[in-house]
């Protein structure tokens, strides 16, 4: 019992840990101007750190219950961990040759033609993407509900962020992400990447109790 304990507490720690590189490895890489190999080493880091943080947010929501949807929800960002690291991987493998190219030989009509038509391939993996972490935040934030150190709060904005942000605007701009459809003001990624790590730091907070 003691040796289960132990596990499971070291899976929460490391998923503290992977939130907090998955919660400034994404928006440092977007932001800040960066070498190429420092880009690609966050741009890689992000889903894999998002796939271990709900696990261990995983555990730490079963330790008071074990719930359906709390195992939905880790399975969810797994796979949505999966996807998004084969989204940035892909987005750098087009964008970058792109850059280099018209570096050399400047901007030619069929190349940006295929670039152009080439670049739904990353949109469609990014609405994938959206889809399996909606399912997982929304799982989440349903269990939180009644999750002593979480509650309707937490639990209520993932479910909105969930059903309002991820599914709601990005289906009705699919296939182009709701910033480039002119709704800059309701990109979900901001208000899913602070909630991720509002349950992050609450996580950090709470292993006393824990």
């Amino acid at each position: 019992m003691n040796q289960n304990y132990s596990l499971e507490r070291r899976w929460v720690e490391v998923g503290i840990i992977a939130g907090l590189i998955a919660s400034i490895s994404y928006p440092v890489m977007i932001f800040v101007p960066l070498p190429r190999m420092v880009t690609i080493t966050l741009g890689a880091a992000f889903g894999p750190s998002l796939a271990i943080a709900s696990i261990g947010l995983y555990y730490f929501l079963r330790s008071d219950r074990e719930t359906v949807a709390t195992q939905l929800g880790a399975i969810a960002n797994v796979v949505a961990g999966a996807i998004v690291t084969a989204m940035i991987i892909v987005q750098m493998a087009i964008r970058w040759p792109q850059l280099d190219y018209i570096a050399e030989h400047g901007k030619e009509v069929p190349i940006q033609t295929i670039i152009h038509w080439t670049w739904y391939v990353v949109l469609g993996l990014d609405v994938s993407f959206d889809v399996f972490i909606a399912i997982g935040t929304f799982c989440f934030g349903l269990r939180m509900l009644r999750h002593p150190r979480f509650g309707k709060v937490f639990g209520s904005v993932g479910i909105i962020i969930a059903v309002g942000f991820l599914l709601g605007l990005n289906f009705y701009t699919f296939p182009y992400p709701p910033r480039d459809a002119g709704l800059t003001v309701w990109d979900p990624g901001p208000p899913t990447a602070l909630w991720y790590l509002a349950v992050t730091i609450q996580l950090w907070r709470s292993l006393k109790w824990f």
